[in-house]
C-alpha cells in the first residue's frame, strides 16, 4: 500500500508541470506514466512503450531538423553572439610508424560510404542533410623529410594552429579535415579535425573502430546500416 500510494504521489507531482510542457513533451510524459512498474528494492522504475521504428528510405536525404544540442552548436558559430563565432570542435594529432597512407585513405573512403553523417551538411535553413554522393576523399599529405629540423618544427606548430582552430564551412562538405605529414622514412603524423555537429564522441569512437578494422583488412566487409540519424 505504502509503495502504490508512493507512486501515485509521484504520478500528482509530475502532471502538475505537465502545463508547462509542450504537446509533444506532454504525450511522451504521458507514455512513461503509462508504463508498466518494475519491481526493485527502493526504486520504481517504468518501461516506456516506445514506437516501432521503421527506416524511410525515400525520405533519406531530404533535409531533416537539428536536434536542440545541434541547434545550440550551430546558433554558437554566429559571430552576433557575445560567446559566439566559435565551433564544438575535435582535434587530434596521432604519430605513426610505417603507416601505410593509401591504406589509410581508402579505409577513410569506406568508413564515410557507411557512416552517412559523414557525409552530411547543415543548410543555410537550419536544416541537416546527408548527401548521396560524394567524391572519394582525398587525404592531403605534406613531406617535411627533407626541412631542417628548426624549420620542421616551426611549420609544425604552424599546422597545428590552423587545423586547432579552424572552423569548417558547415553548408560543404566534408565537415572534417584529415591531413599528414612526413617526417622520416617510416614516421607519419597524422592531423584529424572534426565538427561535433556530424557526431559526439561515442560516434567518433565509432568511426574509430570501423577505420580500425578496415585498415587491418580493406577486404572486410562491414554490415550495411539501414537507419539513419
Amino acid at each position: 500500500m505504502n509503495k502504490i500510494r508512493m507512486i501515485n504521489t509521484s504520478r500528482e507531482q509530475i502532471l502538475k508541470q505537465k502545463s508547462d510542457l509542450s504537446p509533444t513533451r506532454q504525450a511522451l510524459l504521458e507514455k512513461r506514466l503509462r508504463g508498466k512498474q518494475l519491481a526493485g528494492k527502493g526504486s520504481k522504475l517504468y518501461v516506456e512503450e516506445l514506437p516501432q521504428i521503421t527506416a524511410d528510405l525515400d525520405q533519406r536525404y531530404q533535409p531533416f531538423p537539428l536536434t536542440d544540442v545541434q541547434q545550440a552548436y550551430w546558433i554558437g558559430r554566429n559571430s552576433n553572439f557575445e560567446l559566439g563565432n566559435i565551433s564544438t570542435h575535435g582535434y587530434l594529432e596521432v604519430d605513426t610508424i610505417d603507416l601505410d597512407l593509401e591504406r589509410f585513405e581508402y579505409a577513410w573512403q569506406k568508413v564515410v560510404e557507411r557512416h552517412e553523417m559523414l557525409r552530411a551538411i547543415i543548410r543555410p535553413d537550419g536544416q541537416q542533410q546527408i548527401l548521396e554522393n560524394v567524391p572519394p576523399y582525398k587525404i592531403k599529405v605534406l613531406d617535411f623529410r627533407a626541412l631542417k629540423p628548426e624549420k620542421v618544427e616551426t611549420e609544425l606548430l604552424n599546422l597545428r594552429e590552423q587545423l586547432s582552430h579552424h572552423m569548417l564551412p558547415v553548408d560543404r562538405y566534408p565537415l572534417f579535415k584529415v591531413q599528414a605529414v612526413r617526417l622520416g622514412e617510416n614516421e607519419v603524423r597524422v592531423y584529424l579535425s572534426f565538427d561535433i555537429l556530424i557526431g559526439d564522441g561515442r560516434s567518433w569512437a565509432i568511426v574509430s573502430r570501423d577505420l580500425e578494422q578496415l585498415m587491418k583488412d580493406p577486404n572486410l566487409s562491414l554490415s550495411s546500416l539501414e537507419l539513419s540519424f
